[in-house]
């Protein structure tokens, strides 16, 4: 039995898996709901401060969409001091990492919810790469490497965290990193081979 036909045959449905889970990233960005939590993201990366919103809209009258859409937008004249003031007085317990990226998007790209979204997209899909990194250094195989880039393109919570404009794909992204770091460091370590 000749084995690279199995080989290839298996790598193809693997690399199928991780294609379906790409193109499923990409899927209804802009069919969901703007979320609570996404549209203080918006706000955060923006520059606005939640007392700015509260002193503007909430003054015992009804709110229309459009003045509630101008805190989703880049305050006029703000710069990523304000980004980070927002977070630093009214919700530390973030870091502004991910609020920087999504300013920066936000300027790129413009702030309507799929722009926003697409950030986590791109953060995701970062994620595949490199689980297949960890998983073939981990397992010293390449079918274990493939194993985790289809398991991971897949999953239901990173196909989520690849679609709201939240710092959760970023999370993830880091996380997988530092440990491919880290494995590739106790290798160098204890003298074995880390690649």
């Amino acid at each position: 039995m000749n084995p690279s036909p199995k080989g290839f045959s298996f790598r193809t449905f693997c690399l199928l898996l991780v294609v379906l889970g790409v193109l499923l990233r990409f899927t209804a960005l802009d069919h969901k709901s703007y979320w609570h939590d996404e549209a203080y993201t918006s706000l955060r990366a923006a520059g606005y401060t939640i007392d700015e919103v509260n002193q503007t809209l909430f003054r015992d009258r009804p709110v229309q969409v459009s003045e509630l859409q101008t805190f989703q937008q880049l305050k006029p004249q703000s710069t990523i001091q304000d980004t980070i003031r927002s977070l630093a007085v009214e919700d530390p317990q973030h870091p502004p990492f991910y609020f920087l990226l999504s300013r920066a998007w936000m300027q790129l790209w413009g702030p309507e919810r799929v722009a926003m979204r697409s950030l986590a997209v791109v953060l995701g899909l970062m994620g595949i790469p490199l689980i297949y990194v960890l998983g073939r250094d981990l397992g010293q195989e390449t079918r274990l490497g493939w194993i985790a880039a289809a398991i991971y393109a897949l999953s239901p919570f990173e196909l989520l965290f690849s679609q709201i404009a939240r710092q959760y794909s970023l999370l993830s992204v880091l996380t997988l990193a530092s440990g491919w770091c880290l494995w590739r460091s106790h290798r160098g370590a204890v003298g074995g081979n880390p690649g």
